[in-house]
């Protein structure tokens, strides 16, 4: 994985380059409180580490949004954005 789409149900997206590719880390409900964050969902969390500033990108596939589970990740190849 070299890329992160962030979106709400398909709006508001921005893609963001990780910082090293296929990397991430799985952290707990506590690391994250130390952090600042109020996770509810889970004991344990991925972390992914991505550059700051949002990629410009063509277009949005149109079946990103979700009907029933927004937190369900799925893979798209990056072409699906730049053509």
């Amino acid at each position: 994985m070299k890329y992160v789409l962030l979106h709400t149900n398909g709006e508001n997206c921005q893609l963001f380059r990780l910082k090293k590719e296929g990397t991430f880390q799985i952290w707990t409900k506590e690391n994250l409180e130390k952090y600042g964050f109020t996770p509810e969902h889970s004991p344990y969390y991925t972390v992914l580490h991505f550059d700051n500033t949002p990629l410009e990108y063509t277009q949005t596939p149109k079946s990103l949004k979700q009907r029933l589970n927004t937190f369900k990740a799925r893979l798209y190849p990056i072409n699906d954005f730049l053509s």
